[in-house]
């Protein structure tokens, strides 16, 4: 019984001893019907605050054979790649559930592509925004825990056509990153 006992405060003070930590690493993906991966690398920069970078890579494929509605059959391709910088909060609700909070920046390349038939469009553009992140995490070890995050933002759009540039603005409510692995030392 004390042998438990002791095991068990064990692995709690391997959980909680976290101040030692200064880096983390994220892989998320936010979508299973989309080709979405992010990776977040983030640093310690006081007892509550990380600064953070990240790339994102997004890709959709969509073929539409011919039928009695379509007299050509689809082929379209969407990608986007984009990095983030900034800065979170992190918090401990509990002893194994930490949120995360904070804003970042964020820059993208789009490309877009849909061949109809013979006939093919093409669409290259920019975006850059603001975002907002709340993450919940649950601590599985002193290194590893599992979460997901919510990133809201807006986006700024810079598509250039042969004769005329289109800017417009984008709210983006419901981003979700659906299941989040960090990896922590």
């Amino acid at each position: 019984m004390c042998g438990f006992a002791s095991m068990q405060k064990s692995i709690a003070s391997d959980k909680s001893d976290t101040t030692r930590i200064k880096n983390e690493f994220i892989i998320s993906s936010s979508s299973f019907y989309n080709h979405n991966v992010s990776l977040k690398y983030s640093h310690r920069v006081s007892e509550k605050y990380w600064l953070k970078a990240g790339i994102d890579i997004n890709g959709e494929k969509t073929i539409n054979p011919s039928d009695s509605y379509l007299e050509y059959s689809t082929d379209i391709v969407n990608i986007k790649t984009g990095i983030l910088f900034g800065i979170d909060k992190h918090s401990k609700i509990k002893d194994d559930f930490e949120i995360i909070n904070g804003f970042n920046l964020t820059f993208a390349d789009n490309y877009y592509r849909n061949k109809n038939g013979t006939d093919i469009e093409t669409d290259h553009f920019f975006e850059y925004g603001l975002g907002f992140n709340l993450g919940f995490y649950y601590q599985l070890s002193q290194h590893f825990s599992i979460g997901s995050e919510l990133s809201p933002n807006i986006i700024v759009t810079h598509n250039k056509y042969e004769y005329s540039i289109i800017n417009y603005l984008k709210f983006n409510l419901i981003n979700i990153s659906l299941f989040s692995i960090k990896y922590r030392y």
